[in-house]
């Protein structure tokens, strides 16, 4: 209702000062005319003109408002790069853009840095400063920019800097700013170790009593220059130098990678049990660790009389990584008690596969089956899929020929688990026979 009454009574002012004009225009061009006519006209004139005014008096009074504005600054404060290595120094761009997404004439009257101080004037703790000579005015639907660098040398964290900026609007010719309105920014900066320990166990899971496992352990260096690993030390075996291709100490170059597997062996261990092996890489005074874990499941769960060995409930392979080994031609019994499981098979050669699922008594599920590794199983397409929608008990999908070499995945995906699905196992068996008629 306000913009309404106002624009009414602009209009009002507006028709009442031409009529005003257009006779005092008449009169000049007609000095001999009609002059009662002309004082009457200019008199209903002047009473128009004097009542839109008092309406708009009247109406500043009762609402305290004397101009419609809009007051909307914005600031955003963006760190580049975004991501350091921690505990050693690096120089990081702050890049800031001010913005005055309203409808006046804004001032900048602060903008400071809750790491680095004050931002608009001499800081001797940032350099190639562009803010403290930055317009400091800013019209309407106009961006301010400016940038500063920072060297950051702190620990691995999330390093949280903020911003803040203060808009000054004024009025009237006053010097005094009639508003002032303030903002922040956070800057968020992800601190991570100068050098980052990867750890994987192959297989992940073994059947008790234990088994032969793979570790292969991965050092990246964050650090822009090189960087030497003294050993690497085995929380269950000890120093691995020597042990599979592992030889240290070993020179990483800024941005690099270095990699190795070496072999353990679990023993002695009772299905549910865990066996972590933390991975700690000496570097000068400094360590950094990783840590790989290998789960210990049983030999056997009888769910039914009929249940074979080799029936597993209650597994840890829920995702490509942890994906349990299964042998071909065989009948493997699992539950379908979460979302997702995960299986893996190889082949001898090349074979005719087909996989099949059984009792797999759930309404909304799906069988899928990939080839590849499984770090990149997230970019591949699978090379079967039966998703059909609805209770489907036998599900199978003929692969055709596959080939040695590659590792082919098996993915089971339970999206509504029933009280059926999770106490009757479902049979999962990939079956083989030789390619080419042979």
């Amino acid at each position: 209702m306000v913009g309404a009454d106002a624009a009414r009574r602009f209009d009002e002012l507006f028709i009442a000062q031409r009529q005003e004009i257009g006779a005092h225009d008449a009169r000049h061009r007609h000095p001999g005319g009609d002059a009662n006519h002309e004082d009457d006209h200019q008199h209903g004139v002047d009473h128009a003109a004097q009542d839109a005014r008092q309406d708009d008096d009247d109406q500043q009074q009762a609402t305290g408002l004397k101009d419609v504005y809009v007051l909307n600054p914005t600031l955003q404060a963006l760190p580049n790069p975004s991501q350091i290595p921690g505990e050693t120094a690096t120089v990081v761009q702050f890049n800031l853009t001010l913005a005055n997404e309203g409808s006046e004439l804004l001032k900048i009257g602060a903008l400071s840095s809750e790491l680095h101080g004050n931002l608009l004037g001499f800081n001797n703790g940032i350099t190639n400063n562009t803010c403290d000579n930055m317009i400091l005015t800013v019209p309407a639907g106009v961006d301010r920019t400016c940038s500063f660098k920072a060297t950051l040398n702190v620990p691995p964290q999330t390093l949280v800097d903020v911003i803040s900026a203060t808009f000054e609007f004024q009025t009237d010719g006053d010097p005094a700013p009639e508003k002032v309105v303030e903002i922040e920014s956070p800057v968020v900066i992800e601190v991570i170790p100068a050098l980052q320990v990867f750890a994987t166990a192959d297989p992940a899971n073994v059947v008790e009593p234990g088994g032969d496992v793979a570790i292969t352990v991965q050092l990246v260096n964050n650090k822009p220059g090189k960087m030497t690993v003294d050993e690497l030390v085995d929380s269950v075996i000890g120093n691995v130098d020597g042990e599979g291709d592992c030889q240290f100490p070993v020179e990483i170059s800024g941005g690099a990678a270095y990699s190795c597997t070496f072999p353990v062996t679990v023993s002695g261990q009772s299905a549910g049990d865990s066996v972590t092996h933390i991975l700690t890489a000496h570097s000068g005074n400094k360590e950094y660790e990783g840590s790989a874990m290998i789960h210990v499941l049983g030999k056997k769960v009888v769910l039914l009389p009929v249940t074979p060995s080799g029936a597993v409930a209650g597994e840890p392979n829920d995702s490509p990584c942890t994906a349990m080994p299964i042998n071909t031609n065989q009948d493997n019994y699992f539950l379908a008690d979460d979302f997702d499981d995960w299986y893996r098979f190889e082949l001898d050669s090349t074979q005719i596969v087909e996989v099949e699922l059984s009792n797999f008594m759930t309404t909304s599920g799906q069988l899928i089956v990939y080839a590849g590794t499984c770090s990149d199983l997230g970019s591949q397409s699978p090379i079967g899929h039966n998703g059909v929608v609805g209770l489907l008990p036998d599900r199978d999908i003929s692969l055709g020929e596959l080939s040695a070499g590659t590792t082919y995945f098996v993915r089971i995906v339970t999206a509504s688990v029933t009280d059926a699905s999770s106490k009757s196992p479902y049979l999962l068996r990939v079956s083989t026979s030789a390619a080419g008629g042979n």
